[in-house]
């Protein structure tokens, strides 16, 4: 639901974001779109400081929690979706009570009625907004056409693909990600990829680590720095993507959106992801999953 300019201006649309990922979306979104709507800005967790970089005035049209807003000087809700918290599912629970027109931006394309659920209930905006036309079906079939789905294009991947340098680079990025809700033994698994790289690449090779936003340098991330750190030259990246993919011709993650720029700009995709346990996949053919060896942890 887009206002035109002429109206947006007198009205207020408000938008909740915490989850990196989505925010980072949101965020791209909001800048390109910034004089065509009155925004405010309900932030928590990483999307304040990713909109305070991408979206400066942000900062001046910030709003102290839900619970200091008008319902009535809202025209419509935009929201982010996420695991890192309910922030987001709140605020969607919020838009339905004041009877506001919401629409959530997903940014991923696996596990979308997890992303709206509270206490076993599901809570969907009146209007979701998707990537591509992959996102598009597996949302309608995700909730069987019961609320609409618009292809709204991701401006965050427009910038870092324009920022990409064409020639590949020398080095094997690894995206690192919090991984959940898992039964198998994690250490383990990370001692099984460390050993494949190992095996796989050649001393000279340079890796660059990329911590998950959300957590960074936690117990997972430092092991394998420590694990590949004796074998090959490791760097812990605290650059931009664009930069981290320009120096890469190969990308390693889990289930990472990391992976549709990468193969946009020409550089292979493998997955340490446990296809064989966990489902469900990336809907991507492009990537080639590594076959590692696990084990189940019981509940």
């Amino acid at each position: 639901m887009i206002e035109n300019r002429q109206q947006s201006k007198a009205l207020s649309t408000l938008i909740i974001s915490h989850d990196a990922g989505g925010a980072r979306q949101l965020a791209y979104w909001c800048q390109k779109n910034r004089h065509h709507h009155n925004f405010s800005y309900a932030l928590s967790g990483p999307a304040v400081k990713i909109f305070e970089t991408v979206v400066p005035d942000s900062t001046g049209s910030r709003v102290d929690g839900l619970a200091t807003v008008e319902a009535t000087d809202i025209k419509q809700i935009i929201t982010s979706t996420g695991w890192q918290s309910t922030f987001e599912l709140d605020g969607i629970i919020w838009a339905r009570e004041t009877q506001q027109y919401c629409v959530s931006y997903l940014d991923h394309w696996v596990n979308y009625p997890a992303r709206f659920m509270k206490e076993n209930k599901l809570y969907l905006p009146q209007e979701l907004w998707v990537p591509d036309k992959d996102a598009a079906g597996i949302a309608q079939i995700a909730f069987n056409h019961k609320v609409k789905v618009t292809v709204v294009p991701n401006e965050y991947e427009v910038q870092v693909l324009k920022a990409i340098r064409s020639k590949l680079g020398n080095s094997v990025l690894i995206c690192m990600e919090p991984v959940r809700n898992i039964r198998i033994n994690l250490r383990q698994y990370y001692q099984n990829l460390c050993v494949y790289l190992i095996e796989k690449f050649h001393a000279e090779t340079d890796f660059i680590i990329r911590p998950h936003p959300a957590v960074g340098l936690d117990d997972q991330t430092q092991f394998i720095v420590k694990q590949l750190g004796g074998k090959f030259h490791v760097m812990v990246s605290n650059s931009d993507l664009s930069e981290d993919l320009s120096q890469a011709h190969t990308v390693i993650g889990y289930q990472s959106s990391v992976f549709i720029l990468a193969h946009k700009a020409g550089r292979q995709c493998q997955s340490f992801y446990p296809k064989a346990l966990v489902e469900p996949l990336l809907p991507h053919g492009f990537i080639d999953y590594i076959d590692l060896e696990f084990a189940v942890v019981e509940p």
